[in-house]
């Protein structure tokens, strides 16, 4: 017969590990881990592609030479499989070094911003990065633009 004797320090530090294990185990599995990048090349131009508040905002629009104005934002889910809409759409993400498939699942902020020609510029944001964006008539069906 085998019997395991533990002293109470140990048995207290033994319940301590298990515990933190646990508690590792549920935060790696409910951890957010998609990477973000802070910098974006199209056509060997550098972007910040930073969004943290209006100012950083702003400044991406000015990097691709767009005059924006009056913020407005809401919350958008990028669906886990893709329709052949949203293929259409991240295709047009990928000419502007964008690629949406990598959130997909995910909730992100869209800003829509009015631009002096009537158009509206729009971009999608997680973790405080641009992920992509485009530019638009604001009339329903019209073909989306690239933002860059």
């Amino acid at each position: 017969m085998f019997v395991l004797r533990l002293k109470k320090k140990r048995f207290i530090i033994c319940i301590a590990a298990v515990l933190l294990v646990i508690t590792a185990v549920i935060f790696l599995a409910n951890a957010d881990l998609t990477p973000v990048a802070d910098f974006t090349e199209i056509n060997s131009e550098s972007y910040s592609l930073k969004a943290k508040n209006n100012a950083e905002r702003l400044s991406f629009f000015q990097q691709a030479g767009i005059n924006v104005t009056n913020e407005t934002a809401d919350d958008v889910f990028i669906p886990q499989n893709f329709n052949s809409v949203y293929n259409e759409y991240n295709e047009l993400q990928k000419k502007c070094g964008f690629d949406l498939s990598k959130y997909a699942g995910k909730a992100v902020k869209r800003y829509t911003y009015s631009i002096d020609n009537g158009k509206v510029a729009v971009i999608l944001v997680y973790k405080n990065r641009v992920i992509g964006g485009h530019i638009a008539s604001g009339i329903y069906g019209e073909e989306y633009l690239p933002l860059f």
